[in-house]
């Protein structure tokens, strides 16, 4: 019922927003899950999000017991525009579940020590290292992310252009460590989303604009663009190994979803729409994999209302 009322009063509240236009509040962001179905698109699993007024999510399956948490427990990290004025420091939040996803924990905020004061850590990207660690990339910027622009589009408000892409470390999925150095620095770049694939090279997937583009390194710590690699089809990548050395990428595009397999030299084939606009927008894609199998995608969803803001920024990156 949460989410039929929450729906209830948004088309309520329609003829009163006064937003300005071009604009999102992104309290209005959402954490959805979804699961892959034998079309091999995906569906909402649950009614409602599992976390409201949370942005450009990341999720992780966990592929065995430790210190992190239990064999499947899914652990999902986003930018906490609920409670952020009182998260310190970074303004992350996760949500956990036991049980593929069908149930959620309350969110609890990450502390990342070490972290510079006033750096915000944005679009959040996490990989399990083969010591048990959890490994979080993010997109750092000068700013506060809970404090819009009042013009422009939202990426454009209180934080700098995120020119570097920053990492920590984790042994418990909660506390973790920044790493010294920049893990890549290049112009507006942003959204990492970092997978290992079967050869040991580790591959970082960047928005650019309104286009993906890819970095490598053989470390996971140092990365370099390849220049001649661009993804047209759309921004705020997602990524999961494909088992045969390849990826699976997830893109944002205008319909939806899109998922472009990449074999292991980088040739991508054919785009499809695995999920598809119905009540809200939906973008940020998060890929993930259970022990049997099962595909899911976390996601972002956000009000389809042009009084919110669908207009020439609907493909730019939206926090």
């Amino acid at each position: 019922m949460r989410g039929l009322g929450r729906v209830v009063l948004l088309v309520l509240l329609v003829p009163f927003l006064a937003l300005p236009d071009g604009e999102e509040d992104p309290r209005w962001h959402d954490t959805w899950i979804a699961r892959r179905g034998r079309d091999g698109t995906f569906q909402p699993m649950l009614g409602e999000p599992i976390a409201g007024s949370a942005s450009v999510p990341d999720g992780i399956a966990l592929p065995r017991e430790g210190p992190n948490g239990k064999r499947d427990d899914l652990l999902v990290f986003f930018l906490d525009f609920l409670r952020i004025r009182g998260v310190a420091p970074g303004g992350l939040s996760q949500v956990r579940s036991a049980d593929g996803g069908k149930n959620w924990s309350t969110r609890r905020p990450l502390v990342l020590k070490g972290k510079r004061d006033g750096l915000a850590c944005l679009d959040p990207s996490l990989v399990l290292l083969p010591d048990g660690r959890i490994r979080l990339y993010y997109a750092a910027a000068e700013g506060d992310p809970s404090k819009p622009s009042g013009a422009g589009p939202p990426e454009a408000g209180s934080t700098s252009e995120p020119e570097e892409v920053h990492s920590a470390v984790s042994t418990d999925g909660e506390n973790f460590e920044v790493e010294e150095g920049v893990r890549i620095a290049a112009p507006g770049v942003r959204d990492p989303a970092v997978v290992r694939i079967l050869r040991g090279e580790w591959w970082m997937f960047l928005s650019r604009r309104d286009e993906t583009v890819l970095a490598r390194s053989r470390d996971g710590l140092r990365f370099f663009l390849e220049p001649a690699w661009v993804c047209a089809e759309g921004n705020s990548p997602g990524a999961i190994g494909d088992g045969a050395g390849g990826v699976l990428l997830f893109v944002s595009a205008e319909d939806g979803i899109r998922e472009i397999p990449v074999d292991p030299d980088g040739r991508m084939g054919p785009s499809k729409l695995v999920l598809a606009l119905s009540t809200g927008d939906v973008s940020d894609p998060s890929p993930v994999r259970l022990s049997n199998g099962d595909d899911l995608l976390v996601y972002k969803q956000t009000p389809r209302l042009s009084v919110v803001g669908r207009n020439k920024w609907r493909r730019r990156k939206r926090r």
